[in-house]
């Protein structure tokens, strides 16, 4: 989330309230975050995602949507939730609009990644949204 440790000047840290934190950047670091740690971009870092869901294959991005936010996110109502974010799972360049707004930001010309397993797109959205940050 850009929080580096021992950062943040006041000795209390990282304010934990929203207004501090969510932004478009931010929302963009978190959706980029989501995307490569979901699609195993990130060295030393292994997920998986079959496992998750007790080695079922969802039959659409529709309903691996429904399975991974109820896996990730139980307990919750998930209506409002699925609405938002299935339009943003069936965008096969999601991962490198992403990656390209983000880069933009920070100032870099890299080639953004592909996200080429739907799977990885899915639960790299759900990681990346709001909605998974809130309790």
């Amino acid at each position: 989330m850009g929080e580096k440790i021992y950062y943040y000047q006041a000795p209390t840290g990282f304010p934990d309230r929203a207004q501090y934190w969510v932004n478009t950047g931010a929302l963009l670091n978190r959706m980029n975050f989501g995307l490569a740690i979901a699609s195993g971009r990130i060295p030393g870092i292994a997920v998986d995602l079959d496992a998750l869901n007790g080695y079922h294959e969802p039959e659409s991005t529709v309903a691996a949507l429904n399975t991974y936010s109820r896996l990730m996110m139980p307990g919750r109502n998930l209506e409002k939730t699925t609405e938002r974010l299935t339009p943003m799972i069936n965008d096969p360049s999601l991962a490198q609009k992403v990656s390209r707004r983000v880069a933009q930001q920070e100032g870099k010309v890299d080639d953004p990644p592909l996200v080429k397993n739907m799977l990885a797109q899915v639960v790299g959205i759900i990681i990346g949204s709001p909605e998974y940050q809130r309790r």
